[in-house]
């Protein structure tokens, strides 16, 4: 059974038909066999934050699209509690040279402790920590040029490299688990 951690990412993309990841979101949970999510209590929290802003409709359809991950059986939500506070927090003093969120630091505690390394998410600070994930940008400039797959390793790995005219530089290395 696939095991992965849900970020907010996903869910908005998930909830939202207009998000531009919804497509391919909506495509990898089709294709999805056995698996199981886990989730906190404060990545909702941040997705209603985020879907907060919205009309009176989004409010209402974000809190019952939560309601309704709350009591899927293929997911876990990991309750908020004071000690996963404190270890975000110390996660967070640790790494003052980041830009990491107090949400994406008890995430990725959570992901260790759970023992979890693929995330649902195109936030590169998973992969600073060494954690996988799933979905990601396609650098792209205004400038001629593409990006291609270079190398396929056995581990599912794939290297991508822009080249732009007669210059090539890679850029990032990309986990193949979902192909758009």
């Amino acid at each position: 059974m696939r095991r992965f951690f849900v970020d907010t990412f996903y869910w908005i993309a998930l909830s939202n038909r207009r998000d531009q990841w919804h497509r391919r979101v909506q495509a990898f949970n089709r294709a999805l066999g056995a698996y199981h999510f886990s989730t906190t209590d404060e990545v909702l929290a941040e997705f209603l934050t985020f879907c907060g802003e919205g009309t009176p409709h989004t409010r209402r359809q974000s809190a019952l699209f939560a309601r309704q991950v709350l009591a899927d059986a293929h997911v876990t939500v990991l309750p908020q509690t004071h000690a996963s506070f404190l270890d975000g927090l110390t996660l967070y003093e640790s790494r003052l040279d980041k830009q990491y969120s107090l949400t994406d630091c008890i995430s990725m505690q959570v992901m260790r402790r759970e023992g979890l390394t693929d995330v649902l998410s195109n936030d590169h600070h998973f992969t600073q920590e060494g954690f996988h994930i799933v979905f990601t940008y396609y650098l792209m400039t205004k400038a001629a040029g593409k990006v291609k797959p270079i190398k396929r390793t056995r581990q599912g790995l794939t290297y991508f490299r822009y080249v732009a005219s007669k210059k090539a530089l890679t850029l990032f290395l990309y986990r193949t688990l979902f192909r758009a």
